[in-house]
């Protein structure tokens, strides 16, 4: 069985794009949980972030940056967070289209069966 993928969506000033990138990934197969990792925003990023794990406690966690740091390192807080062996990273003004996580999850499983054939050589 194949574990889950995380996904991490750093945020900064997306409160108008933020819902339609954290429903693509709401409805993906092979979801971990969704880190919403606000990067000091100066609208309401971080109070929609903060509804959007309350309506999902098991699926979505939101950090927050003490300051604005920039988009990479609200990406690898994020990955530094999730103890999931696969991550994924979706910006907030973006949208995974539906099967994207199948997709990846299926590369993953024909990798590991082909280095495990290697490994066996």
């Amino acid at each position: 069985m194949f574990t889950n993928i995380d996904v991490i969506i750093p945020c900064y000033n997306a409160e108008q794009t933020l819902s339609r990138a954290v429903q693509s990934v709401l409805s993906q197969t092979y979801l971990g949980k969704i880190w919403l990792i606000d990067d000091d925003s100066k609208d309401n990023t971080l109070a929609l972030a903060q509804e959007w794990a309350e309506q999902y406690p098991e699926k979505i966690v939101v950090e927050s940056m003490p300051k604005n740091s920039g988009v990479a390192k609200a990406r690898n807080w994020g990955a530094l967070q999730s103890s999931n062996e696969f991550i994924a990273f979706l910006d907030a003004d973006d949208a995974y289209e539906q099967g994207a996580l199948e997709v990846a999850a299926a590369t993953f499983r024909s990798e590991e069966r082909r280095v495990g054939k290697e490994c066996r050589s």
